[in-house]
């Protein structure tokens, strides 16, 4: 039972870090807006569109 529970706080520990690392990112402001992310994503996908319909 103790070799079962150390590996899980093991593993949740390691989400816990990482969550709280993200958080401290956020809290620095390291971060980017989705919509920023979403609407250059569109303008890549766009621009491929357009060139593939050109080039037929």
């Amino acid at each position: 039972m103790r070799k079962a529970l150390e590996q899980y706080l093991a593993n949740e520990g390691n989400d816990i870090l990482r969550d709280a690392e993200g958080i401290a990112e956020l809290d620095r402001g390291e971060s980017v807006d989705l919509d920023d992310v979403l609407q250059k994503a569109r303008a890549i996908v766009d621009a491929a569109e357009h060139r593939h319909r050109r080039a037929g």
